[in-house]
């Protein structure tokens, strides 16, 4: 199968037939995106994973739903909100601390 990454998901038609596979870490959205993706047989309708989950998204803002395109800790969320509201949005202090 040729995974390079883990985690990884691949996902088989009933054939046997790979139809749709992620590698590595995805945060949740990403997550979830992949399996209603999947589930839904979206991947039929519109071969671009990346076309699919911004209509998604797209969907779920104009039903006033908050879409978090990336899992922050509280701490990111924070400063990543004052940073945005003055137009830089680089700034993740878990990372740094990785580092």
């Amino acid at each position: 199968m040729g995974i390079e990454y883990t985690p990884s998901l691949v996902f088989f038609a009933p054939s046997g037939r790979k139809i749709f596979r992620t590698e590595g870490y995805l945060e949740s959205f990403h997550i979830q995106g992949s399996l209603d993706y999947v589930s839904s047989g979206a991947y039929l309708r519109q071969p671009s994973f990346q076309r699919y989950l911004a209509a998604r998204r797209a969907a779920l803002k104009a039903r006033e739903f908050e879409v978090e395109l990336m899992d922050r800790c509280v701490e990111c969320r924070r400063v990543f909100s004052w940073a945005q509201q003055r137009g830089n949005t680089a700034v993740y202090p878990c990372l740094a601390r990785l580092l």
